[in-house]
């Protein structure tokens, strides 16, 4: 009798216990928020967006030749008043942007020239913000480039250093250093002359990873997918 009881007792406990309600959490979606309303012929599908722990969000945007930079400091609750960034965009090109926790904004694109000084038709234009996206700075990277540039990447550390590659015929890259804004030279990453479609990213310990695309010794009968790192300033 009591090991019936005993053994009624457990399959009672394990029962319960097994079939205990499961708490469920399900996702929260916010509002939809308005950030532009434009002509669906002007406005191009070329918006960026990025993200901090702290809450900030930045999203840029092209719009009839021109690029628009919005932030919000709560989450995405709310924007404020759109910033122009340049009203000289070239359409060929997506513009890029990137954030950190400490307030830093950086954004970069391909701007149609504005003189005929430096040749080709096109510049690489890179702004950067120290308060969070209320005002920005501003440098052409590169100036005079042709049609045939691709747009440009760029990644960012906590630490302040930015990195930038383009394409132009060859894979370009530009180091930026720390929060004053030290300007390295552009470095040549490909001996290949037709290198295209670059990407990158970093780590906050100095690593600089990069991939491309060219064709294989020169030819052109074979495309390849091209890998490099680079650490602590020497190129693998």
């Amino acid at each position: 009798m009591v090991s019936f009881l005993l053994l009624f007792l457990f399959l009672f406990i394990t029962i319960t216990v097994s079939t205990t309600p499961q708490l469920v959490y399900s996702l929260y979606f916010g509002d939809t928020i308005n950030i532009i309303e434009s002509n669906k012929s002007s406005l191009l599908p070329s918006p960026q967006l990025a993200a901090t722990e702290a809450g900030n969000v930045y999203v840029v945007w092209v719009d009839k030749n021109i690029l628009y930079f919005k932030s919000s400091h709560d989450n995405g609750s709310k924007f404020d008043t759109p910033i122009i960034l340049s009203k000289n965009v070239n359409l060929t090109s997506s513009p890029q942007l990137a954030a950190t926790e400490a307030g830093n904004v950086y954004v970069v694109w391909i701007d149609k020239k504005n003189n005929s000084t430096f040749g080709g038709d096109t510049d690489i234009v890179f702004k950067w913000s120290k308060d969070a996206g209320k005002t920005f700075k501003s440098k052409k990277l590169s100036r005079g480039l042709s049609a045939s540039s691709l747009s440009p990447q760029l990644a960012a550390t906590e630490a302040g250093n930015v990195y930038v590659v383009w394409s132009n015929n060859q894979t370009n890259f530009k180091e930026i250093l720390g929060n004053n804004a030290i300007f390295g030279e552009t470095i040549k990453i490909s001996n290949n002359t037709d290198s295209a479609y670059p990407q990158l990213a970093v780590t906050e310990d100095g690593n600089v990873y990069l991939t491309w695309v060219g064709n294989k010794h020169n030819t052109e009968t074979e495309k390849v997918l091209y890998f490099k790192r680079i650490s602590n300033f020497l190129f693998d």
